[in-house]
């Protein structure tokens, strides 16, 4: 997680075009291949616009700041609005990325509690993703999931969308944290989660049957209603769901 951070603050302070050469450096063996990204990203003029102010959250809309609304739309609506809930996968991950404004992150419970809501975001990408794509490649090669992935070119179509999506996950992160005093939230983030924190919420939701998109569309229910994110309970709703 911590060099991952590295990645983010380079790319992220880059794409707001406030970068200081020496503020930040990334791992010696990223730095050849992160610099020729962005150097390839501004001759094709593809970084975006982004908001640079000090507030933290920024403008929203429906939970998601609006520039960086404005670039998954920009980025990927096209793409993925036709397959399945993927668009929509994506866009509560930029939810989730945005709801760590609204915690203390050096509050190690608070902390806790906001990374099992990123695990749900992460999985609720590979939910959706998986949802679209295994009928898909089970009706073109005649193979059952999850045989076809060893068989070669069924693995190898499943593998490259689904790193595509774990890709796009990356980006919304890198475009909401993309300022010096929103990096620095999400690092103390990993500070008081020191590294790792593991969680079963999401194995819970799949075993009652339950997408984990469905559960994070429940708490964004609740949220919406008024409720403060941390004071949200996970297993509750994945009760309630299944219930139901």
């Amino acid at each position: 997680m911590k060099k991952l951070l590295s990645f983010f603050i380079l790319f992220i302070i880059s794409t707001s075009c406030n970068w200081k050469q020496d503020s930040v450096k990334p791992p010696p063996e990223e730095k050849s291949q992160l610099y020729s990204q962005i150097e390839e990203a501004i001759k094709k003029g593809e970084l975006p616009k982004l908001d640079t102010s000090t507030d933290l959250r920024g403008k929203e809309v429906d939970g998601i700041r609006e520039d960086v609304l404005r670039e998954i739309e920009k980025r990927f609506k096209e793409k993925y609005q036709d397959k399945g809930n993927i668009y929509k996968s994506i866009l509560l991950s930029a939810w989730v990325d945005q709801r760590l404004f609204e915690i203390d992150p050096t509050d190690r419970e608070q902390a806790k509690h906001h990374a099992v809501l990123i695990d749900l975001g992460v999985d609720c990408n590979i939910d959706s993703y998986n949802e679209y794509i295994i009928p898909k490649i089970e009706n073109k090669y005649k193979i059952p999931y999850p045989n076809f992935l060893d068989v070669k070119e069924p693995a190898a179509e499943y593998e490259e969308g689904f790193d595509e999506i774990i890709e796009t996950g990356k980006t919304i992160t890198a475009l909401t944290y993309n300022t010096y005093e929103r990096a620095k939230y999400y690092d103390q983030l990993n500070r008081s989660l020191d590294g790792t924190v593991s969680s079963s919420i999401p194995d819970e939701a799949h075993k009652r049957g339950l997408s984990t998109c469905q559960v994070l569309e429940k708490i964004k229910e609740y949220w919406k209603q008024g409720r403060d994110i941390s004071s949200i309970d996970y297993m509750e709703i994945i009760d309630e769901l299944s219930q139901k």
